[in-house]
């Protein structure tokens, strides 16, 4: 049987990188964020890997980290993995893949728009699905909409 191409990682990017291959899931890699541009760059033009698909991206708040996410495939492999990066949540500044996927742009986007990461490097970082003038990320636990009121397009809060 041969070698998991993964494991080519390990070698490569060595502590910056745990990958877990448990069986019956998709392979998960958890990425410093120093280092995810180069892992994902790797992941696509690696000629026995080739995940040149980008699925989904997305984050989570854990409240004390963020956690985001990038769902990606490869049709040369037929598998699909996940690719993690826990994030400051007082800092969260990431490098953006968009040179890596386009896709990523809006998808990036609408991370930023939701949970305040900010995609160093990319093209066009701006809100995508609220306003400028919004100033809260709404998928942040720290986002509390029942101190909030709804004002025509806008959101603002409510005197006390």
């Amino acid at each position: 049987m041969p070698a998991n191409p993964l494991i080519k990682l390990r070698k490569i990017f060595k502590k910056n990188l745990e990958l877990d291959l448990s069986r019956g899931k998709p392979a998960e890699l958890k990425v410093n964020p120093t280092v995810l541009f180069e892992v994902c760059r790797f992941l696509k033009e690696d000629p026995k890997l080739e995940f040149t698909l980008l699925i989904d991206q997305t984050a989570i708040d854990h409240q004390d980290y963020l956690e985001l996410f990038y769902y990606i495939y490869s049709f040369k492999l037929d598998k699909y993995i996940y690719v993690k990066a826990v994030l400051n949540p007082n800092n969260p500044i990431i490098d953006s893949v968009t040179a890596i996927w386009r896709g990523a742009n809006w998808l990036e986007r609408e991370t930023y728009d939701m949970f305040g990461i900010v995609f160093d490097g990319h093209p066009n970082l701006k809100r995508i699905l609220l306003t400028e003038e919004y100033g809260v990320y709404p998928l942040k636990k720290d986002f509390h909409l029942r101190e909030r009121r709804f004002e025509g397009d806008f959101i603002e809060s409510v005197e006390k």
